[in-house]
């Protein structure tokens, strides 16, 4: 045996072994705190275990809810059912403002919701959200609570005007198609309106001016003839008052040419009457053609003046004919006396030059009536060619009103086709186009999310204190002075301390870890000698950081009091009691540097996310080689007092 020990004592790292074995022996030999830490680790394990575990109390949260009945178009009590509805909160009603703050204050709720009047320019309501920001952690928690329950009342409103739009919209539409009707109705009214202005303008056109004017000039001719023979029959009537027998005939003659005037000048009446009648029905084509453009046309407008002149123009022209008609009936009438007269009465023959002299007259004064006429016939000529122009300027217009229709039912159609489109969208997606489906990157619950922070504040806690404190007693009872006396190098001791405060804080470690096994079934998703380098490598850290403390301690009690020191605040700043990412980017950046985040980073990548200690390796470095800094610092440190 003793040749086997001292085979033993050869081996490389034996003396670090041997030195790491009387570590834990003398942590071993406090069994009444070791028995206080174990049952620690226990008691602990299962409270954060049976909090983090089962229905939180955030899921159905009391909230203090102030909707007055008398905001403009707010339905008070429709809002809190809907509230409730969301099976997320439980309402308090309140009667007030203040009310909802008395309520948060006595710590009845922790959120509020109060409903203020609509804003002016939107419309939307004004919702305060209050809540109990004494607590940073679970303030922002509750109104996001609050909020998410507002915004889903705010969805199923917006859903629910979505669908009486969406109700209203088959009817715009249906509208909108009889709108198109009548567009194309308009529009069929406009062809027929356009092959009436041609007829017209076919009508207009027939009328010859220029043959008019030589039927009055062949009619001027012919009273130039009765003129002469009258002037003859003056001057030859006591000539041939012998010849008297024969008179009455030419007489009879001459009263058919009158007849045959007067049947002429009827027929121009008649003519300027169908004239008439054809403006007439233009004027009328037109006036339901102004009517329905809105607003009315300029041209068409103008154009019915000219039309009503015209026809004003020809009613004049047909009362000068037939005053000459009548005077034409008159002049038949005088020469039937005259026919009477000569074959009654031949001898009365003065009598008859007079009335021969009052024929000339009337012949004349007929001559006066035709230039009348044929002035007339100008100006109605002129209105034609008026009216012509009109009718095409009308035709002209015509093709723009079609083509600006066109314009309108192409758009209405468009606007249609995108009622279409968007009646086939669903109301639904509108007032929420996106779904948020919230999946966990790790398939794992609360407390196993906890579990690598206990761990870490566990082997913070036991290897911060238990290696200062060993390491102080240790001075104080002369231990370190003996083993510094000795042949074991000093690195060797301070290496051999170093692997048993690792041993038991691993072993700690894993009491933490098969409790949360065996008890919370909590998996492992990375590799388990991976997780126990991760162990180690935190253990290191921090006891690395309680032999540094001693550098400035002499006595136990100070000790503690300066590994609380350093450990509370690498609590605070850990990130378990308030999120890193709320306190500022410098207070952040540091804290992320921290050795017990690191510890929280490392072992959380391994146990939870299951990542490899390779891709760790900035992290590691990070942990480990400020500790080493500080090891070599105590190392060199180190003398014997």
């Amino acid at each position: 045996m003793p040749a086997l020990k001292e085979l033993l004592e050869k081996l490389p790292g034996a003396r670090i072994a041997r030195i790491a074995a009387k570590e834990i022996a003398v942590i071993k030999s406090q069994w009444f705190v070791l028995g206080l830490i174990l049952l620690m680790l226990i008691i602990v394990v299962f409270i954060i275990g049976l909090a983090f575990t089962g229905k939180s109390t955030l899921e159905n949260l009391e909230i203090a809810v102030y909707a007055p009945a008398n905001i403009r178009g707010f339905d008070s009590e429709k809002f809190i059912k809907q509230l409730e509805d969301t099976n997320k909160i439980t309402i308090l009603r309140a009667v007030s403002s203040d009310d909802v703050e008395r309520i948060i204050y006595e710590r009845q709720s922790k959120v509020g919701i109060i409903v203020h009047e609509p804003e002016t320019r939107y419309g939307r309501y004004v919702i305060d959200v209050v809540f109990d920001n004494s607590n940073i952690a679970t303030s922002l928690f509750f109104f996001d609570v609050a909020r998410q329950a507002v915004q889903s009342v705010g969805f199923q409103t917006s859903l629910q005007l979505l669908q009486e739009i969406w109700e209203n919209l088959s009817q715009i539409k249906s509208d909108l198609q009889g709108e198109v009707e009548r567009v194309e109705k308009f529009l069929q009214q406009l062809d027929e309106s356009e092959l009436t202005l041609l007829d017209l303008n076919e009508s207009v056109t027939a009328i010859n001016i220029d043959e008019m004017r030589e039927v009055l000039n062949s009619q001027r001719n012919r009273n130039d003839v009765i003129k002469a023979k009258l002037d003859q029959y003056t001057s030859d009537v006591e000539f041939f008052s012998g010849e008297i027998e024969g008179l009455p005939e030419r007489l009879e003659q001459h009263r058919l040419s009158i007849a045959d005037y007067r049947q002429k000048g009827r027929d121009a009446v008649t003519r300027l009457e169908e004239r008439d009648r054809q403006l007439a029905e233009i004027e009328q084509d037109l006036d339901e053609v102004n009517s329905q453009i809105p607003g009315g046309s300029p041209q068409i407008e103008e154009a019915l003046l000219e039309i009503r002149s015209a026809r004003a123009e020809i009613s004049s022209a047909r009362s000068d004919i037939e005053a000459a008609e009548a005077e034409m009936n008159s002049a038949e009438q005088e020469i039937v006396e005259m026919q009477e007269s000569v074959i009654a009465i031949q001898g009365k023959l003065e009598t008859t030059d007079a009335s021969l002299k009052d024929l000339k007259g009337e012949i004349d004064s007929t001559f006066t009536d035709l230039d009348s006429i044929n002035e007339q016939l100008s100006s109605i000529g002129s209105t034609i060619d008026e009216i012509i122009a009109l009718i095409d300027d009308s035709l002209e217009s015509k093709k723009d009103v079609d083509s600006d229709l066109e314009e309108s039912k192409e758009l209405m159609a468009s606007f249609i086709d995108s009622l279409d489109e968007l009646g086939n969208l669903d109301p639904q997606f509108l007032s929420n186009p996106v779904i948020i489906n919230k999946l966990s990157a790790y398939n794992v619950d609360k407390f196993t999310i906890l579990v690598p922070s206990l761990i870490a504040i566990v082997i913070m806690l036991t290897a911060i204190l238990l290696s200062a404190v060993v390491f102080i007693n240790e001075k104080i009872q002369g231990a370190y002075l003996r083993m510094v006396l000795s042949t074991t190098k000093k690195y060797k001791l301070f290496i051999g301390k170093i692997f048993g405060q690792i041993i038991f804080s691993v072993f700690l470690a894993t009491i933490i870890l098969v409790v949360s096994i065996i008890s919370f079934n909590v998996p492992i998703a990375g590799n388990i000698a991976e997780l126990y380098v991760a162990f180690a490598l935190a253990s290191f850290a921090f006891v690395a950081l309680g032999l540094f403390i001693t550098n400035f301690t002499r006595l136990q009690s100070t000790t503690l009091l300066t590994a609380l020191v350093i450990m509370i605040p690498l609590i605070f700043l850990s990130g378990i009691i308030l999120p890193v990412e709320l306190m500022s980017e410098i207070v952040s950046s540091i804290a992320e540097k921290l050795p017990l985040n690191i510890s929280i980073l490392i072992v959380t990548e391994v146990l939870v996310k299951g990542n490899t200690l390779l891709n760790l390796a900035p992290e590691i470095l990070l942990l480990v080689i400020p500790s080493l800094v500080l090891l070599l610092f105590t190392v060199k440190n180190k003398r014997i007092d």
